[in-house]
């Protein structure tokens, strides 16, 4: 019978050094490599830290934009606001304004009436009832102007400064003769009737007067007159400060 070989022949010596030379040579580059292997993962890892807070960043920027965003927003908004509440106080000054100037205007019309409730006018109307008679009407204003047929102050003829006038003067009766004055100033006047001529009529004239004012009518005492070229005394009137006219 064969025997069998019981030697093993697997690896040669040459073999078995070359592994252990590789070995050794992998193990020698593994100590080598090993602490940059360790670097590495640090930059690695910081890598990473980099972009997370660089990530974290740009998070709290667009964050920061979006608050600036809003903010200006709300600026804007503030300002409309503003824009608005100094239109809407112009508005209330303005309207104010025109409150203030419809005011005076009311207050210069009060003092305006006022002004017109202190005056008064005075139109004297006497009238005669013969016929043919000339009976006339004088009239002396408080500044001693006397106010007759011939001088009866049509358009200030006479007495330039006093705006009153004999208005009518007829002189073939029965006739009416009239004083007039538009703002009668503060002051006593005195009214006379005189029998200018009885052109033939030897009646004697019956005199009605009435004095017209502010506040109403007064109807003075009837005379009779009995002599040419006599002034008899109708009345006295007094105007005082007030408008206010009182007779005698």
């Amino acid at each position: 019978m064969r025997k069998f070989n019981r030697e093993i022949n697997i690896f040669t010596l040459s073999a078995l050094d070359l592994f252990a030379a590789a070995l050794g040579a992998f193990i020698l580059l593994t100590v080598i490599q090993f602490p940059y292997t360790k670097k590495n993962e640090d930059i690695v890892n910081a890598k990473r830290a980099a972009e997370a807070q660089l990530k974290q960043c740009q998070s709290d920027l667009n964050s920061a934009k979006n608050e600036t965003e809003q903010y200006k927003a709300d600026l804007n908004g503030a300002r409309n606001e503003a824009n608005k509440c100094k239109a809407d106080f112009n508005g209330a000054r303005n309207e104010a304004n025109k409150y203030k100037a419809d005011l005076n205007g009311a207050r210069n019309e009060a003092n305006k009436c006022k002004i017109r409730l202190k005056e008064t006018f005075l139109a004297v109307v006497l009238k005669w009832d013969t016929q043919k008679q000339d009976v006339d009407l004088h009239v002396i204003d408080p500044a001693g102007h006397e106010f007759y047929f011939s001088k009866h102050n049509r358009n200030r003829s006479h007495f330039a400064s006093v705006d009153a006038e004999i208005s009518v003067d007829q002189v073939v009766g029965p006739g009416v003769e009239i004083w007039e004055y538009y703002k009668a100033v503060e002051g006593t006047y005195k009214l006379y009737a005189n029998l200018y001529a009885r052109k033939g009529n030897s009646k004697n004239p019956k005199v009605k007067t009435a004095v017209y004012y502010r506040d109403g009518v007064k109807k003075l005492t009837v005379k009779i007159l009995t002599k040419e070229k006599k002034k008899v005394l109708l009345g006295i009137i007094k105007v005082n400060a007030t408008g206010e006219v009182e007779f005698e």
